[in-house]
């Protein structure tokens, strides 16, 4: 079960990289998006952003706010993305999740450690990235289908023990992804493997849409497909986000 002083471990490691910033503004956003998808799922998700330019790495830190069928999750984290070249940037970060699983008793934490790459070419990027969540709560960024595995997984521990704390568990996540550009727009194509220890692999596939309808407004829109053993689900999100800065 990940402690409380794991919030102040977080703050540990991202305020020495905060601190690296320039005396430029940093970019701030925000915007939510709403999921329908197989049997009846839905999804309100609410999320801001930031990143700094700093003198040796570049800081990031965002928040999410999750509420969907299975569970109620909010999100917190930053870490430094760290230039190579011109053309290639590596990542490191840090995320904490606290949440509720619907239809039990029980309150939920996760720690998640994310590693990433990225390479321009020309106004396309290519990048990967892997993450490790520890705890009894997926994070933000892990799938659908294990979502419903904790909540189906503590419905039974409450029958049999009502009361009885969430089962923890590790969730490893590989993913590669595309962002072309199509005119003003940019697509996104993503495929990802989650390896959740308590259950079977999951995989999916996404398609999103980032449109923009002025310098600060953009329309998102998104399409979803996971494969966990023989069952399937589909998602579609739609959704905002507005650059404050």
């Amino acid at each position: 079960m990940i402690r409380s002083k794991s919030c102040a471990a977080l703050l540990v490691a991202f305020l020495p990289a905060a601190a690296l910033a320039k005396g430029r503004s940093p970019e701030i956003g925000g915007g939510m998006t709403f999921a329908k998808g197989t049997d009846d799922y839905h999804r309100f998700s609410f999320f801001g952003d930031g990143d700094w330019k700093g003198r040796v790495a570049d800081p990031y830190g965002w928040a999410q706010l999750d509420i969907d069928s299975f569970i109620t999750r909010f999100g917190f984290g930053g870490g430094v993305w760290k230039d190579l070249d011109r053309y290639s940037r590596v990542k490191a970060g840090l995320g904490i999740a606290f949440g509720k699983i619907h239809d039990s008793d029980s309150r939920a934490r996760s720690l998640t450690l994310e590693t990433g790459a990225e390479k321009d070419y020309g106004r396309s990027v290519l990048g990967a990235e892997y993450y490790l969540t520890a705890g009894s709560l997926g994070s933000s960024n892990v799938s659908n289908a294990n979502d419903r595995n904790v909540h189906e997984r503590s419905k039974e521990r409450a029958a049999r023990q009502p009361g009885a704390r969430a089962e923890s568990y590790t969730y490893h996540g590989l993913s590669g992804y595309a962002q072309l550009p199509v005119g003003t727009s940019k697509l996104g194509l993503q495929l990802s493997l989650g390896l959740p220890s308590n259950a079977r692999r999951i995989l999916a596939e996404t398609v999103s849409l980032r449109v923009p309808v002025d310098r600060s407004l953009s329309v998102l829109a998104a399409l979803a497909f996971e494969q966990q053993g023989h069952d399937s689900d589909v998602y579609f999100s739609a959704g905002f986000y507005f650059r404050f800065l």
